[in-house]
């Protein structure tokens, strides 16, 4: 992130902030898991069914005990994308958005990245 940028952000934070310890948290999760929708699906498919047979988002909380609870993200991919998809690169890029420039993610997170199975 650049410098303009990176203030840009501060700023933003400042203003979420106020209304909840938790939203710059869940403001970059969302933005983590929009990039890793534009990145696998880069092209508005023609119907919603088609999307829907692409891709899958899954969000667990995990309870361990004596540790901090881990949000856990699974994002399955219809084998026929995967295969043009650099898992670790999405799964770097994911943890870097959480990341938030040096700052360590409040939360911990988690993603996996696997095929999707059709029901």
């Amino acid at each position: 992130m650049g410098p303009v940028d990176a203030k840009l952000a501060e700023l933003l934070g400042g203003i979420l902030k106020r209304y909840s310890k938790e939203a710059i948290f869940w403001a970059l999760y969302i933005g983590a898991v929009a990039n890793a929708l534009v990145t696998i699906v880069p092209v508005r498919p023609s119907n919603v069914e088609i999307l829907q047979k692409s891709i899958r988002f899954e969000a667990r909380l995990l309870k361990v005990p004596d540790e901090k609870d881990s949000l856990q993200l699974s994002i399955s991919i219809h084998p026929k994308i995967l295969r043009f998809v650099d898992v670790e690169e999405l799964s770097s890029r994911f943890k870097s958005i959480l990341k938030n420039g040096d700052k360590k993610p409040k939360k911990k997170t988690s993603v996996i990245i696997l095929p999707l199975t059709q029901e």
